[in-house]
């Protein structure tokens, strides 16, 4: 498969009649505002945190002769470091029919889990709320590249045998088995090790799962980075008290409640999980750390200094600003250094190669030398192996990407490079898509459309040029008003 193998289509999404949106390493969003950009990122949230939830059911057990299969399979996997990754295409027939059925099931189950997923970040009780108004019935549906469905809203699915067959369960990828899977006896009565046994067989449905999610590119932890950002961070610690307060009332910690929805409670709490003693879960990016850096160097440069989680004796830990070796708490920097804090956070202790990163207006409250920063920023880690969708209005971000378009075709490499661009500072083609949201007539439902980018020029701004050709207008005829 090649690196744009996947779409995304909704129907009656907000104010969207229908959108086929093809998803790049870069897919960026772009038309006037209240057009469904975020409706549509956030559905794409609510997909991968679908994915993301597995196991949806519990895996149907092993036969004694698949059993016997995969543990045939697995003994010089075991007794070896150095042994060849297990693939699927080597398994059984009847193991990789056992498989291929698994995924499957997942894919259905997937399908509708986004419908919890749905309500949970648009924070709504029932999907009429998020629903085009006159419209009967909400779609969404993730295909390949070629129209197959993967698989929909309604709990339809189908799975690419090919895909499931290419999965390789290797240690290094973070897959594998682990060493109690060496032992399970491979004969005799297996009365005593039913648990072990079962377990062996979601490891296997677990692997398998991982490794078909990451072929159809669908792999890797889903991060949202909502828009105000900066009004969140500045909010964290009085709603934290706040929260803190009312549990103390109620004399007895009580889990929150559960209707408490949206993308900026999902981002709270992912906040949540880099501060403090007591995460929810400790991400291990020394995994796969990202072997420059290149994007983080960039945006310390943009802020002039660093950020780093405040002390965790505090009560309620913060975010906050290192300068020059001066700290300051987060709330009293600046609205630009608070608007791109959690995406320096983020991208520090939470996302890794194969991630998605959806940020909404990344030009929030920047100088538009900043903006062409933060436009490179992105670029730098789509070429760290992150995927990216971000919802923009600025220009200037567009004509920045463009210009990494341009820097991409240049056939000297000396020529991509120099003091003030590195070598992550150029886009391919191929790597971005744009998709432009807009109504054809005030009263009409959004449409979606794929903008043409030009090789030769990059992405076309017109609807910056028509509203800049416009004022200008304006400013000559009141300049002649006045002479």
């Amino acid at each position: 498969m090649n690196r744009a193998d996947l779409r995304l289509v909704v129907e009656n999404l907000g104010p969207i009649r229908r959108a086929d949106v093809a998803l790049r390493p870069l897919t960026v969003l772009i038309g006037r505002n209240n057009t469904g950009k975020t409706y549509l990122a956030q559905a794409l949230y609510a997909v991968h945190k679908a994915i993301d939830s597995f196991p949806h059911s519990k895996p149907e057990k092993l036969t004694d002769s698949e059993y016997e299969a995969l543990m045939e399979a697995l003994v010089p996997h075991m007794a070896s470091e150095d042994s060849d990754p297990l693939e699927v295409r080597n398994l059984t027939d009847e193991l990789k029919a056992k498989v291929t059925g698994w995924v499957h099931g997942a894919l259905k189950d997937t399908g509708q889990a986004l419908n919890q997923r749905l309500f949970a970040y648009f924070g709504v009780s029932d999907l009429v709320d998020i629903t085009r108004w006159g419209a009967n019935d909400l779609v969404m549906k993730v295909l390949q590249q070629d129209g197959t469905l993967l698989f929909d809203s309604k709990g339809n699915a189908s799975v690419d045998r090919s895909a499931v067959l290419s999965v390789t369960i290797d240690e290094e990828d973070g897959l594998g088995f682990p060493p109690f899977a060496r032992l399970l006896p491979r004969n005799g009565d297996d009365h005593d090790n039913e648990f072990l046994r079962q377990q062996l067989s979601w490891m296997l449905a677990s692997n398998v799962w991982q490794g078909y999610a990451r072929q159809v590119q669908l792999g890797g932890l889903a991060h949202y980075l909502p828009a105000g950002r900066s009004g969140l961070l500045h909010a964290w610690t009085d709603v934290v008290k706040l929260r803190l307060q009312l549990e103390r009332d109620r004399f007895g910690l009580v889990r929150p409640d559960s209707d408490l929805g949206g993308v900026a409670l999902d981002f709270i709490s992912s906040l949540a999980d880099v501060l403090g003693p007591h995460q929810r879960y400790r991400r291990r990016p020394q995994l796969s750390l990202f072997h420059e850096d290149e994007s983080l160097a960039l945006l310390q440069e943009l802020m002039d200094g660093k950020i780093r989680a405040g002390s965790e004796t505090d009560m309620v830990p913060t975010l906050e600003y290192e300068q020059d070796g001066h700290q300051l708490p987060i709330r009293r920097a600046s609205s630009m250094v608070a608007d791109l804090a959690p995406l320096a956070m983020w991208i520090d202790r939470l996302i890794q190669p194969g991630d998605l990163l959806i940020i909404d207006e990344p030009e929030s409250h920047l100088h538009p030398e900043a903006i062409r920063l933060v436009a490179r920023v992105l670029v730098r880690l789509v070429n760290e192996n992150v995927r990216v969708v971000c919802a923009t209005h600025s220009s200037i971000l567009l004509h920045e990407l463009s210009n990494c378009i341009l820097r991409s075709q240049l056939s000297n490499p000396d020529e991509r490079s120099s003091d003030k661009f590195a070598e992550g500072d150029v886009l391919a083609l191929d790597d971005i898509v744009v998709h432009r949201f807009h109504r054809p007539d005030p009263t009409d439902p959004v449409e979606v459309e794929q903008i043409e980018i030009d090789p030769d020029w990059g992405i076309p701004e017109d609807e910056y040029v028509a509203v800049a050709s416009d004022l200008a207008d304006e400013t000559a005829q009141l300049i002649s008003a006045l002479a």
